[in-house]
């Protein structure tokens, strides 16, 4: 591999040093253009590229306080210093200006949050109907109107480096204390365009129609990833009656609603899951997985472990270098040897130990990774426990990493809410089969032990028993709902509260006994909690998988 500097490897020590190995142990060789990294002793290359791999990362510390300190000093002078203005603003030169087309939208903004218990979904529906519209060119939303209702417009002030904006493509970055990294918070004062008075109503208005957040982002790692059959992408939702984690399409709540169904979250990560899980067992051993990081092999730890043993033999003989230097005579000779060779070989030794950290942190990362172990050290196996053992945030990264897409395919599908039928839950729970239609004789059978089991008052009723019967057969096989049964089985509602009575007397186990279910059937038919979806990844190697309800298809 050929670079101009290392410096194009990385830009810390600590990332030069592992992408450099990790070159290596694939079994090829870094040239530098600039630089010469070959020649002389392995000592000395090491020594050489540590040094240029120090110069790179204080070069580049040096780029970022130069660049953000030139960016503080802007914006404490009261200058705008970089990325989008805020919504009813432009940038002139260094500073920002009042723009007329969008401080017409926020003057318009006020006045309708002035209304009184106005949602910003319906103040969103006016600004559409005057036929306002986003920096963008869309249509407002509800969500979008409180992000701009907090801004610089609202506020009389634009803080740079805000450590409460965490999300989009400007996030601030912050230490572990919550503290920006490169720079104090700067708020920097603007033009008003609505008057102070005006600015506490639109705050108190927004204080009132403002709720905490109860589904964070990170606990729906599917979120925007799924794709309904409108084409939409749908979002984590909460709902707050059955306290029950859903996924929702994004279409479901405007104005032509598009009537996608919605989607429990645990059901459709569990299945996305072992998906995902089943992919990666069946890529082969060494290939780049999807997950955060690189899937290593034995082998990778092995080069690393000898690795670390010639950099412990170097610094151990420069080290008995150094003690010889000391064990020299107080001759004047040997002092001068001393005194010009000593300091530069301590230097040596000091950066050849640190060397030797780094590569016995590589060392210690690979050996907590075994083979078939992601970097987290979350087995990929089919025991799905593990993956939704994750973190939020690695799930997050999970996905992300493979640019899983999933696509419903079946625009009919209708998620069924309400008690599931007791006797097909009965049939799934001990593994009964769903006999075929009873022949005469056998029917003769099943009848003679409901007359054994019943009294007389259970057969004067106009309903065909038979044909009832052969509907609760056809429903279990098919899975349809009690709605959906032929009219040649009877009224669908005294057929099921027949069927509700044998199963509470335990007649129903023994007709199925009669007509030896244990043995020959079909499997009752669950109803379907999810309709038909295709997964999608983006990484090269995925190949196609099996097609049905579970099916993922790889995209290269």
């Amino acid at each position: 591999m050929v670079v101009h500097r290392p410096d194009r490897l990385g830009r810390t020590v600590r990332a030069i040093w592992r992408c450099l190995w990790q070159i290596e142990d694939s079994g090829a060789e870094v040239m530098t253009c600039a630089e010469t990294l070959s020649g002389g002793g392995s000592a000395d290359r090491l020594l050489r590229t540590a040094r240029l791999a120090r110069e790179a990362e204080v070069d580049a510390q040096g780029i970022r306080d130069r660049t953000q300190g030139g960016r503080q000093l802007k914006a404490l002078a009261g200058g705008w210093a970089g990325g989008p203005p805020p919504f009813g603003y432009r940038i002139n030169g260094a500073e920002l200006e009042i723009d007329p087309a969008e401080a017409a939208a926020v003057r318009v903004i006020a006045e309708l949050l002035a209304r009184p218990a106005l949602t910003f979904e319906a103040a969103a529906d006016e600004l559409n109907c005057l036929g306002l519209r986003t920096r963008s060119g869309r249509p407002w939303t509800g969500s979008n109107l409180a992000r701009r209702v907090g801004s610089a417009a609202f506020t009389g002030e634009a803080l740079f480096r805000n450590p409460s904006r965490q999300w989009g493509g400007h996030a601030t970055k912050l230490r572990e204390d919550g503290t920006p990294v490169f720079g104090d918070t700067v708020a920097i004062s603007v033009p008003p365009i609505i008057d102070a008075e005006r600015m506490l109503a639109v705050r108190t208005a927004r204080g009132e129609l403002s709720r905490a957040r109860r589904n964070p982002i990170s606990d729906y790692p599917l979120t925007g990833r799924i794709r309904g059959v409108c084409g939409r992408a749908y979002v984590g939702c909460l709902r707050s009656k059955e306290m029950l984690r859903t996924y929702r399409c994004s279409g479901v709540q405007g104005k032509d609603s598009c009537g996608c169904v919605f989607l429990p979250a645990d059901v459709v990560e569990t299945a996305v899951w072992r998906l995902l899980d089943q992919l990666l067992l069946e890529l082969p051993d060494g290939h780049p997985a999807m997950l955060p990081g690189v899937r290593v092999t034995g082998s990778s730890a092995r080069l690393s472990a000898d690795r670390v043993k010639r950099l412990q033999l170097v610094v151990s003989q420069y080290e008995r270098a150094l003690d010889s230097l000391a064990a020299l005579g107080p001759g004047d000779a040997a002092q001068l040897i001393v005194s010009t060779t000593s300091p530069r070989l301590e230097a040596d030794v000091a950066c050849l130990r640190d060397i030797e950290t780094e590569a016995s942190a590589w060392l210690a990362e690979l050996e907590g990774v075994s083979p078939g172990m992601n970097p987290a050290g979350q087995p990929l196996s089919s025991d799905m426990l593990s993956l939704r053992e994750m973190p939020p945030e690695q799930r997050r990264a999970l996905v992300a990493s493979a640019n899983v897409c999933v696509r419903l395919v079946d625009p009919a599908f209708r998620y069924r809410e309400g008690t599931r039928c007791r006797t097909m839950l009965w049939h799934l729970r001990t593994g009964t089969l769903v006999p075929p239609d009873p022949s005469d004789a056998q029917w003769q059978q099943v009848e003679s032990l409901l007359r054994e089991r019943h009294g007389n008052h259970h057969f004067r009723t106009p309903l065909d028993l038979r044909a009832a019967f052969l509907g609760m057969l056809h429903r279990l096989r098919t899975g349809s709902m009690w709605r959906e049964l032929p009219e040649r089985f009877g009224p669908y509602g005294k057929v099921r509260l027949r069927q509700i009575t044998w199963l509470k007397a335990g007649t129903w186990e023994a007709i199925m006994e009669v007509l030896g279910a244990a043995s020959k059937g079909t499997p009752a038919q669950a109803w379907p909690v999810l309709p038909p979806f295709t997964v999608h990844v983006g990484f090269p190697g995925a190949i196609g998988g099996r097609r049905g309800r579970d099916t993922w298809e790889g995209c290269a």
